[in-house]
């Protein structure tokens, strides 16, 4: 969220040389990042969302009432079914008169009786020499080409006296059709409905647009160590924040049902039967922990007896570099992220919801991005992609990515802190105060 009283920077694709740091080729990347490490393949981030993205298909559809539709994904585009405007309105309150009776914008011409309210047709065309009362949003009549704000006008008894320096055709008219013509395309396939574009889905009368239904998500965080907010961790526990961070996140995206986490401890039985029972009911699954190299790191393994297919398991990051991605054969998605809350925070934002918002069926799911100066300096010495997390600042200038000092990937209140992260692509780098870099924001504004 930005800072009391900044404004929203520009918002860019990743593309491109950005500040010091410049995006390595796909094949740079790939020779940089895809190769063994101790015995294991560690994909690169591109190539490993690629991959990830190419297995999520969007969900089916369904007709809803408009009024529940907030934030819905279109399936099917809307259509203007009429011109819009449908007829010349009036902008204003004033008078509807033909600009060639007046000169310069000046004189006197004959006051009609009748006054023009939006929502009456006229009855006859407006003759010469006349004008009409008209208010805003009404048709102008036919002859008329411009309307005379009240204030440039004055009455006397039957007569209205004109003194309008800017008169010419097209005055305070709101032209029929200059918004879009009928049968134009509005909204495309792919687009939330915003309250700013459900109000045009209203305007153009469809009540019940097609959307993609909300898409099912399971939360489950796993470990004996785990326990819920409201319990007692003991001297080696750990409270859940994983599950309810995931679940306050989609709480906020109308096209996902809401999600309730679980928490399974670190028992092959129990997370073989809670790992079923949400692929069964889920489009997408999302695990926290379990999945790196410890003894009790068991997801994988139970995955795989369930018929999970494993796409890929360690990406190029830094934090997060355990992840894990398969494909049930019912279609649905799994994640096993990282449990360190850091960790999880960056591959359920930057990875995970990405691929949520394909199965929704959005056009568009990469992460916003701000190009923003940075705050203070960053010396990158991997060739992994690495996500720093910062926070916006809005001093005397623009507002700038300032990042949070941390402890590591378990650190829950360097995380709190964090507005996003602050993108460095593969390879080593460094960067001052006021070079440009790529903020992924983490809160919408």
């Amino acid at each position: 969220m930005l800072p009391r009283g900044s404004s929203l920077p520009s918002v860019i694709r990743l593309a491109g040389p950005v500040g010091p740091f410049h995006l390595p080729s796909r094949r740079t990347a790939s020779v940089l990042c895809g190769a063994l490490r101790n015995g294991k393949i560690v994909h690169a981030f591109e190539d490993g969302l690629r991959e990830i993205l190419a297995s999520a298909e969007p969900v089916g559809t369904e007709r809803v009432p408009l009024a529940r539709a907030a934030g819905r994904v279109l399936a099917e585009p809307i259509r203007a079914d009429r011109d819009l405007p449908p007829f010349d309105r009036s902008e204003r309150d004033g008078w509807a008169v033909r600009s060639a009776d007046l000169i310069g914008g000046m004189g006197t011409l004959r006051r009609e009786e009748t006054v023009l309210f939006a929502g009456y047709e006229p009855r006859a065309p407006l003759g010469a020499g006349a004008a009409l009362r008209i208010m805003t949003g009404a048709p102008l009549p036919p002859g008329a080409d411009a309307v005379v704000p009240l204030e440039s006008s004055r009455v006397a008894r039957d007569r209205v006296e004109v003194a309008e320096k800017d008169l010419a055709p097209g005055l305070h008219r709101h032209a029929r059709g200059v918004d879009a013509r009928a049968g134009d395309l509005l909204l495309a396939a792919g687009t939330e409905l915003t309250p700013n574009r459900l109000a045009l889905a209203a305007a153009v009368g469809a009540e019940r647009p097609s959307v993609r239904r909300r898409v099912r998500v399971a939360l489950l965080s796993t470990g004996d160590e785990v326990v819920p907010a409201a319990a007692s961790p003991g001297v080696a526990g750990i409270r859940d924040a994983n599950g309810p961070a995931a679940a306050a996140a989609l709480a906020g995206l109308a096209w996902v049902e809401p999600a309730s986490p679980r928490i399974v401890p670190d028992v092959e039985a129990e997370l073989e039967s809670a790992l079923g029972e949400a692929i069964e009911g889920a489009d997408a699954v999302v695990l926290s922990g379990g999945v790196s190299a410890g003894d009790k790191d068991l997801v994988p393994g139970v995955l795989a007896r369930l018929g999970v297919r494993e796409v890929l398991h360690r990406l190029a990051i830094r934090p997060g570099k355990p992840v894990w991605f398969g494909l049930a054969r019912s279609g649905a998605l799994v994640f096993g992220l990282p449990g360190n809350p850091m960790s999880f925070q960056v591959t359920f934002h930057e990875i995970a919801l990405v691929a949520l918002r394909k199965l929704a069926g959005l056009a568009r799911v990469e992460p916003e991005a701000l190009r923003l100066p940075l705050g203070a300096p960053i010396e990158k010495k991997i060739a992994f992609r690495q996500f720093v997390p910062a926070r916006l600042e809005n001093g005397d200038g623009p507002t700038r990515a300032l990042p949070v000092p941390n402890h590591g990937s378990g650190d829950a209140v360097a995380a709190a802190r964090a507005d996003g992260v602050i993108v460095l692509p593969e390879g080593p780098a460094a960067a001052r105060p006021g070079d440009f870099v790529l903020f992924h924001p983490w809160v919408r504004s």
